[in-house]
């Protein structure tokens, strides 16, 4: 009887082991920087035009007017930091495609960036399912075509 206590007591200090450790990583997942509101790329949209005036921040998040044919959105592209280290640069009058996902924020028109391409290359801020990539130190991908297409060419030589 004892021994079977005693497997009741580990089992379910292993379940509550279990559980804070859940309840962790769920409340990370939920205080991401500068993507408190998700995305979904089922609802993404090509934005094209031209930058309107220089990047500015608003708590350490890096933002852009970006004038289309039909309006003006703000484009959120993502953390200071991550974009200072992909060199990736962005100045007024720039012509640029911006792929991303529209929400209206604080009644703004806002565009959650995925990846913005412009003559100086392609800057990717999010994997495909739309996670940020600058989550747990991930690399920086600039221009996605010539990486793909480098493993593609191994995958025939093998």
């Amino acid at each position: 009887m004892r021994n079977k206590l005693l497997f009741f007591c580990m089992l379910l200090a292993a379940m509550a082991v279990l559980l804070v450790g859940v309840a962790a990583v769920s409340s990370e997942r939920r205080d991401r920087i500068g993507d408190v509101i998700g995305y979904n790329v089922l609802a993404e949209r090509v934005f094209e035009g031209s930058v309107e005036s220089k990047p500015y921040m608003i708590e350490q998040i890096v933002y852009f007017p970006l004038r289309t044919a039909n309006s003006v959105v703000q484009v959120q592209v993502g953390p200071k930091d991550f974009i200072e280290r992909s060199n990736f640069k962005i100045k007024a009058n720039d012509r640029v495609t911006v792929t991303g996902m529209p929400i209206v924020m604080n009644g703004r028109d806002v565009v959650l960036v995925r990846e913005i391409r412009s003559a100086n290359g392609v800057l990717v801020l999010r994997d495909p399912m739309g996670l940020p990539l600058w989550e747990n130190n991930r690399p920086i991908q600039m221009d996605p075509e010539r990486q793909k297409a480098f493993f593609q060419l191994c995958e025939v030589v093998n």
